[in-house]
């Protein structure tokens, strides 16, 4: 008998593409998904379209829920719910609604989960509309907290040895059990964005370990999702995301090692973007720290309940797992104030 698999997928005003994701799980080789497709209240019925669809097919299981949860309450529900119904599974896999997964991509995730023993497993993301590129194959994190895609725009025919990483984009994603059961789900404190990051953050600070499957491979419709909710306020909300995550997470000696340079790093934003007139920049990391500070008392809490619930591996050890932002930020600089070329800040400040 085929070892079986939960595998979350969500769907708002993304029907066809819901479609054609679930069609690519039902291709899966040497592993069967049992599929979980959680409706968040999408527009002209097609929650209700879908449970029709798949209403005879028993390994599909339609949730609709009242009202849109975001990515990251609508996962845990999903995942909640397939952990429960399904007691024996070992693991839980996530995927965007928006990808289309390889026939041997869940075979892939787990059989690089049991022979590394890792927390999570990522996949490799290619661009679903130019499969030459990459969208990414997982997460680095840099000293000053922010968490960056891997890969992201470059070559698909790289990146082919497995890894370990900071962290996996949650857009096709393997999770052990044991993991979620030991560090919790998703902070709900996200909507949607950022929520795969910091979950990567908090499994690496409990000890566990993020593994990168080269030949798990799926397709993934860049900024499908992503693209509904794209504005400057999005960009702001991913902003707080990163202070959020750097003040819940880090251990109190590794913030001793590495405040001084997030401190440093913000105020040579600030003089540079009133230099160059790119204040706009300000305006979102300004706003970003208001509105972290407004809801300082929560993280503090969480930050609490976090460290009483884990024994955090050596700060040291999570040290030498980040990248060192300064040399990281130059490459950025080169990009975005000598080149010209137009970050996320700018495309959403065009787009306004």
């Amino acid at each position: 008998m085929a070892l079986t698999i939960p595998v979350i997928l969500l769907n708002w005003n993304g029907i066809d593409d819901t479609v054609e994701c679930v069609n690519s799980l039902l291709s899966q080789t040497n592993v069967t998904p049992l599929i979980y497709i959680g409706d968040n209240n999408s527009r002209q019925e097609e929650g209700q379209k879908l449970k029709a669809l798949y209403a005879d097919n028993q390994s599909i299981r339609v949730v609709l829920f009242d009202e849109n949860h975001g990515f990251a309450l609508g996962c845990n529900l999903l995942m909640t719910k397939a952990l429960h119904d399904e007691p024996h599974a070992d693991s839980v896999a996530l995927l965007n609604n928006d990808a289309i997964a390889e026939p041997d991509w869940l075979s892939q995730l787990y059989a690089t989960m049991v022979s590394t023993e890792s927390g999570m497993v990522g996949s490799k993301l290619i661009s679903y509309q130019d499969r030459t590129k990459l969208d990414n194959v997982g997460h680095r994190m840099l000293s000053s907290g922010e968490v960056i895609p891997i890969g992201n725009g470059e070559d698909a025919s790289g990146y082919t040895t497995m890894h370990q990483n900071f962290g996996c984009c949650a857009g096709a994603v393997l999770y052990s059990r044991r993991m979620l059961e030991d560090i919790g789900m998703f902070d709900t404190y996200f909507h949607t964005g950022y929520e795969d990051a910091e979950i990567g953050i908090r499994a690496i600070v409990a000890g566990y370990t993020s593994t990168y499957s080269p030949d798990a491979i799926v397709y993934h419709k860049v900024s499908q999702s992503v693209s509904k909710i794209f504005d400057i306020n999005y960009l702001t909300t991913i902003q707080k995301s990163i202070y959020y995550s750097y003040l819940k997470d880090t251990p109190r000696s590794l913030m001793m090692l590495t405040l001084p340079g997030v401190i440093a790093k913000i105020t040579a934003m600030t003089v540079l973007n009133v230099v160059t007139s790119k204040r706009h920049r300000n305006h979102i990391h300004w706003n970003a720290l208001r509105q972290v500070w407004n809801d300082r008392k929560l993280i503090l809490e969480k930050r609490r309940m976090f460290f009483k619930k884990i024994e955090p591996i050596s700060s040291l050890k999570i040290r030498s797992k980040q990248n060192n932002w300064v040399t990281f930020d130059a490459l950025r600089f080169v990009r975005f104030y000598i080149r010209g070329e137009k970050s996320e800040l700018d495309k959403a400040r065009t787009s306004e």
